[in-house]
This record gives C-alpha cells, sequence and structure tokens, in this order.
C-alpha cells in the first residue's frame, strides 16, 4: 500500500517551483539534502535581492517590517495582525497564511498611504470621493474605483522588466491575501529601473525603481490555483513522482536538483546538444534516446550543427573544416589578445551608471609578433612585463608573446584610467583577438560614457576578431565541446595541458564577486593583494588560453 506523507506548507517559492516541474516540489519538501550546493555566485544573487529590497522599503516612509526569520511562523503572524490593527501605512514582509500556503509579501502598502509616488510609477492620477478613489489608467484603459481600507500587494524583484513568472508570483500572494480577508487593490511589479542614472551617496528609492501594473494579469491566473494547489497536496502526499529531465530543469530556473536528477547520464547525453529547443529534446527523451552517440544517422531535426556534434562524439575524433587557415590568413600581425573583467552591480557603484551596467575594471592583453618563438630562439621577454615563471608559461611557436595587464585597485571609477592604458597598449596595428562579442559590448559602452575616445574606440573595434565565433563555432567540432563553445569548455579539448584547474579564481562571476570584496568590502590589506594577484593570473590565462587555441588550430592544418 502507498504511504501516504504528511502534507508539507508550501510558500510562495514552493509554489513557483511547483509549477516548474512537480518532481522539483517534491524533492524540495522531502528531501532538501539532496539540491546542489549553494556556491558563492548563487549566495550573491540573493544578498543582491536582499539589498535592492531594503532600498525599496525605503519608498514607503513609515512601513513597519515584520522581522521575525520565515521558520517563526506562529509569531510573523501574530506581528502582522498587529501592524494591520494598528493601521501601518505600509507592512514589510508581512505574514499571512492560508489553505496550507506561508506567503511573506514584499511591500503592502495600504491604498492612500504614498499613493501619489505609486501611481506616478505607474502612470495613474487619482481622485477622491467620499470612501473611494477613482484611478485613471495611462495608455486611455479608463477609470476603476480603488476602495479605501485595500492594499497594494508590491512585489520587489532586481531585474529591470517583468518576467512571465513574475505573474504567477504575485498571483499565489494574491489568492493568500484575500483568502486572509485582505482586500487587494493592485499587484504590482516593483523592479529596478533601467534609465535611473545614480549621482552618488545614498541611492534614491523615488528613482531606482519603475513600477508595472500586472493586476489584470493575475487577476486572469487566481482561478487556477485552487486546482494547482489540490494537484501539489495531493502530489506531495505520495511518493516522488517520476518526470523526466527536459528545458524545465533551467527554465525559468535552475533547479537546485539539478545534479540529483541529471547523474547517471550516459557519456555524451542529449542534453549536451547545442542550440537545442524544448521540443527536440523531448522528442527525443521521448524516443528513448538518451546518447548522442544514439541518435540515428539521418535523423530529421537535427540542425547542422548538431549533426557536427553526432559525428564527432560517434567517431570519437575533432574535426577542422578545411578552410580554416583561409579564415586565420585574414589575420594580421601584431596579435592582440583582449579579454576584460567586469563588474555590474544591480545598485551603481559609481556616478553616471545605470543598473546592471558592465563596468571594466581589469584588462589582459598578450601581445604576438611574428617571428621565433620564445622557447625555441632563447630571448627571455623584458623583465618589467614579465617574470621567469610566467615567461615560461608563454613560449608560443607561433611568435615571440609578451604580456601587458591593468587592474584597478581603488573604489573609484576604473575608465578614465583603463581606456588611455588599454589604448596605449593596442596600439594602431594588427589584428585584436577576443572570445565572444562580450569585449566589443564594453567597448561600445566605454564609447558611449566617453565621447572623447569615441574616435580611438571605434578604431579598436574594427579590428576586432572573435575567435569563438569566426574560429571555433564555425570551423571545430570536438567531442569534449559537450555542446559548448565556451572556453572553459574549449580549452580542456584542444589543450589539454592547459586549464583553469589551479586558480584560485576560475569563471567570471568569482572574480567580480572576489572584486568588490577586495575594492568595496572589509577584506584586509593582505587579503586584497591576494585577491589582486589571483585576479591577474584568472584574466591572464583568459587571453594565454586563446592564443593557446590559436596555436592549436594552425596544428590541427599543418600537421
Amino acid at each position: 500500500m502507498q504511504e501516504t506523507r504528511r502534507t508539507p506548507r508550501l510558500s510562495k517559492s514552493r509554489f513557483q517551483l511547483g509549477l516548474q516541474c512537480a518532481k522539483g516540489l517534491w524533492l524540495k519538501c522531502h528531501r532538501p539534502e539532496l539540491a546542489d550546493p549553494i556556491d558563492e555566485s548563487q549566495q550573491a544573487i540573493f544578498d543582491q535581492g536582499t539589498e535592492v529590497g531594503r532600498l525599496a522599503q525605503r519608498r514607503f516612509p513609515g512601513g513597519v517590517l515584520i522581522d521575525e526569520p520565515y521558520y517563526e511562523t506562529a509569531s510573523a503572524l501574530e506581528s502582522t495582525a498587529r501592524a494591520l490593527e494598528a493601521g501601518a501605512p505600509a507592512l514589510f514582509e508581512a505574514a499571512f497564511e492560508a489553505d496550507g500556503v506561508l506567503v511573506r509579501v514584499d511591500i503592502l502598502n495600504r491604498v492612500g498611504s504614498q499613493k501619489a509616488y505609486v501611481d506616478e510609477a505607474v502612470g495613474a492620477t487619482t481622485s477622491s470621493s467620499g470612501g473611494t478613489e477613482a484611478i485613471s489608467l495611462a495608455g486611455g484603459e479608463g477609470e476603476r474605483r480603488r476602495v479605501a481600507g485595500t492594499f497594494d500587494l508590491v512585489e520587489v524583484k532586481s531585474s529591470t522588466k517583468r518576467k512571465e513568472e513574475h505573474v504567477t508570483d504575485l498571483a499565489i500572494q494574491r489568492y493568500v491575501l484575500e483568502k486572509c480577508g485582505v482586500g487587494v487593490d493592485r499587484a504590482l511589479l516593483m523592479h529596478l529601473n533601467h534609465h535611473y542614472i545614480y549621482q552618488s551617496g545614498e541611492h534614491d528609492p523615488l528613482q531606482a525603481f519603475a513600477f508595472d501594473d500586472a493586476t489584470e494579469d493575475v487577476s486572469l491566473w487566481l482561478p487556477e490555483i485552487p486546482s494547482r494547489l489540490a494537484q501539489m497536496c495531493e502530489m506531495l502526499a505520495g511518493e516522488m513522482p517520476e518526470m523526466t529531465i527536459g528545458r524545465h530543469c533551467s527554465h525559468p530556473y535552475v533547479c537546485s536538483f539539478h545534479g540529483f536528477c541529471h547523474q547517471g547520464l550516459p557519456e555524451y547525453p542529449v542534453t549536451e546538444l547545442p542550440r537545442k529547443g524544448r521540443d527536440l529534446l523531448d522528442q527525443l527523451i521521448r524516443e528513448g534516446i538518451w546518447s548522442i552517440k544514439d541518435i540515428p544517422e539521418h535523423y530529421e531535426d537535427l540542425t547542422k550543427t548538431q549533426r557536427r556534434v553526432r559525428r564527432v562524439v560517434v567517431e570519437g575524433r575533432p574535426w577542422f573544416s578545411e578552410t580554416i587557415l583561409e579564415i586565420l590568413g585574414g589575420l594580421r600581425y601584431p596579435l592582440y589578445f583582449l579579454d576584460f573583467e567586469t563588474l555590474h552591480p544591480a545598485l551603481p557603484v559609481y556616478a553616471g551608471t545605470h543598473p546592471y551596467l558592465q563596468i571594466p575594471f581589469q584588462f589582459s592583453l598578450h601581445v604576438l609578433e611574428r617571428g621565433e618563438s620564445v622557447a625555441s630562439s632563447g630571448t627571455e621577454p623584458d623583465d618589467d612585463i614579465l617574470d621567469e615563471e610566467a615567461s615560461a608559461k608563454i613560449s608560443c611557436s607561433l611568435g615571440r608573446l609578451t604580456h601587458h595587464e591593468f587592474l584597478w585597485e581603488e573604489p573609484t571609477d576604473p575608465r578614465p584610467a583603463l581606456i588611455p592604458a588599454l589604448l596605449d597598449a593596442l596600439g594602431t596595428e594588427g589584428s585584436i583577438i577576443v572570445y565572444t562579442h562580450f569585449e566589443n559590448t564594453i567597448l561600445r559602452y566605454l564609447a558611449e560614457a566617453y565621447p572623447q575616445y569615441a574616435e580611438q574606440i571605434e578604431a579598436v573595434q574594427g579590428r576586432l576578431f572573435d575567435l569563438e565565433k569566426e574560429v571555433i563555432r564555425e570551423h571545430t567540432m570536438h567531442p569534449e565541446y559537450r555542446g559548448s563553445t565556451s572556453i572553459k569548455h574549449v580549452l580542456p579539448a584542444l589543450v589539454p595541458e592547459l586549464s583553469y584547474d589551479d586558480l584560485a579564481i576560475d569563471n567570471g562571476d568569482v572574480a567580480t564577486l572576489r572584486y568588490v570584496s577586495a575594492v568595496f568590502g572589509e577584506a584586509s590589506e593582505g587579503e586584497r593583494q591576494k585577491i589582486f594577484k589571483d585576479l591577474k593570473e584568472y584574466c591572464g590565462r583568459d587571453t594565454l588560453a586563446m592564443v593557446r587555441l590559436l596555436e592549436a588550430v594552425y596544428r590541427s592544418k599543418i600537421t
């Protein structure tokens, strides 16, 4: 007989997970220890959300914070009831429970409190008459009545626009609130304003946020919630449901049980096919095809790139196009290999910048001049460019290799110093090799922010050569790319003796976090210098990796 389990309490995050994947919700409730560990980058996202939430609260002066932690449910419910009874103009993190669902509402704003700020932000105007307010909606949508004593439900997000999943987030909260007898007038998304330009000092909560009225879309979702909750509760009362992996494992969020559900896959699973749509992955799994090796040779729904992946996996050897040397023949020496590291804070830290603007604080530049290699000629790079250990690492069969780097170590805007240093190091001749379009995007941002350098930066952009797009993606394929042409996948496949495994910082997200901690945090001077050293090693590895990849591609066609 099937065991009947006690149905756990749901929350808005658990409800969202249940909409995405029933198995994920079951695991979250019954086997949370199987979740993937929260890494440094994920924790930073949580911390960022907390910081944005605190700023949002400042837009509602006089609001009452229900500060009990999430595990003190009874106390939080009592504090919420007292604040409502006392007539608080706004509540932060208010707790409500109904039908087995507990929600903590980011902001609950009483109608008539701070309404001018909110109404202006959503493009509406109000006028009062008796116990009601008439609200004229923006866009000529007419007029509706707002009843005194009701509330605006406000969900705060660190994004700069509404996403589909935000509607269901608001819908489950409104459902619970109304079940508790709390009248909800509007369901609003309060997200960061992409057009907000930071000046200095404290952030302005009136300017930093924009409002999106999702009331209509939330209302359309409300009738579905009772049946969805019933399905989730029934599922949670039984054994773990059978769910095949698919696109839902990472959309709209990467599931915290991704590792658990993907264990036991074959060596080259179909999940590693590049640029696969949901339909293709679901179709392959329905047909019982789990390994790329098992895909029939003439399977109709594969793209040219996917067929190429299948071919190299089946044959067990890499592929290089016959025209690859012709493509590389367009490069002009000296060759510059450029990589930026950036920070992109949700809440800007430099005057004149907006949320999530990519700000470069570091670059690495390897320069390859045609001629004998460092290793074969016995010639060492200049002492002021590289130390002995670094010199040994950069011997190159394609010519003489030297290295330049820039890292801003102060809490001020790095761009005024970085731009001239970069332009000086790049000179005016020679191809500039980058990996993906990211560096071109950063250069465009720099030209927009500093028009006095625009002409020189545009000349630099005209010399760019995207190694990933022009060579790796279109003219190479290797079984160990694992469906990705990210440099982190390509490097160990084509240059197995070089990797990122020996570095203290091994990806860009961690580089950003460590930089922020060194420059804006409370790190000691010793910790700061260690971080700066690690950053230089990581960024330098990115550009050295491009050099080695270029070598490997040449070697593939001339040996």
